[in-house]
């Protein structure tokens, strides 16, 4: 993570691409992290990191109040369900969209961290995972407020 900006790296051009296939920019979409200070090396975070950082991604969602949160990893997948015990989660499938969602309500949805995928070197699987993306963002943008 050379550019300290998360996601501008590997894992970032897959988001790219699933925003382009949604016909999104980034702008219209808030990313951030569990751990706000990245580990030297890319290593994987240590829990006394996620601690530390963990209430500022909270405070993140509160003040964004996003529809659909996407959370790429385990250690995101750990903390939010820790924290939104209640919460609506969708285990999503590619080309699969959630039956009649509410509008109004929160959705929390888990997928893979996209340098899980990159590390497999695999064409279709990275394809896939972006078509799925894709679909959870449109999916996620189809209740926006005009």
């Amino acid at each position: 993570m050379d550019t300290k900006v998360p996601f501008t790296g590997g894992s970032g051009r897959l988001i790219d691409d699933a925003l382009a296939e949604a016909g999104l920019d980034k702008p219209d979409i808030f990313i951030t992290n569990v751990v706000h200070c990245h580990p030297r090396g890319d290593r994987k975070s240590l829990p006394h990191e996620i601690d530390n950082c963990k209430g500022y991604l909270f405070d993140e969602l509160e003040i964004i109040s996003p529809r659909l949160v996407i959370g790429l990893g385990k250690d995101v997948e750990k903390t939010l369900l820790a924290r939104y015990r209640e919460a609506s989660t969708l285990h999503w499938q590619p080309f699969l969209a959630p039956m009649n969602p509410a509008p109004t309500e929160r959705y929390f949805l888990f997928m893979r961290h996209p340098s899980w995928i990159l590390r497999k070197h695999d064409d279709s699987l990275e394809r896939q995972y972006v078509i799925g993306f894709a679909a959870a963002l449109r999916w996620a943008f189809a209740y926006r407020q005009s």
